[in-house]
């Protein structure tokens, strides 16, 4: 856009503005049905997100315990535990990723807005540039329940904490 700008600026810079301003409008519309949109994706997929959170936790907490548990008495069973508990991780982690993906391109969206030679341009369209930019400084992110953010941070957080309550369980069990 800056590049454009510059050339439209040297033929006539009333119509460079006029353009200019009219871009950033159907910028600024399109982000906010964007806002919209994640907001209403946000409130449906609430309360689905947690359900399959705290499923995925107990199936880790559960799993992992029980393959200890059996690991002494049936390794095949042990195994199936295992296997049960990489499921649930693997679960957790697809559970993640789409909210990871909206934040990485919301955090993208600000940096690109933030890039451009926005101080160069005329007031007003300094003055919508930086709406767009204070619009894009809280992230998309989609949660689960009212608290939890579901991102890659959250995913390993719950990884380290089942795999330490089932090393625990090892030492006590052992």
């Amino acid at each position: 856009m800056d590049f454009k700008y510059e050339y439209e600026v040297q033929k006539n810079k009333r119509e460079a503005c006029t353009q200019l301003k009219e871009a950033i409008k159907v910028v600024i519309q399109k982000h906010y049905r964007c806002i919209q949109l994640f907001e209403t994706l946000n409130s449906v997929v609430r309360p689905v997100m947690l359900v399959a959170v705290v499923a995925s936790c107990l199936n880790l907490a559960i799993s992992g315990a029980w393959a200890i548990i059996l690991m002494q008495i049936n390794k095949a069973e042990a195994l199936k535990m295992f296997f049960g508990y990489w499921m649930a991780a693997i679960s957790l982690i697809v559970t993640c990723i789409p909210s990871q993906f909206l934040s990485n391109a919301s955090d993208d969206l600000l940096v690109k807005i933030y890039s451009i030679k926005w101080r160069n341009y005329p007031p007003k369209v300094r003055s919508m540039i930086v709406l767009l930019m204070t619009r894009g400084q809280k992230p998309f992110e989609l949660t689960g329940g009212p608290t939890i953010v579901l991102n890659f941070e959250t995913c390993s957080k719950i990884l380290k904490s089942t795999l330490s309550m089932i090393a625990t369980f090892r030492s006590i069990y052992d």
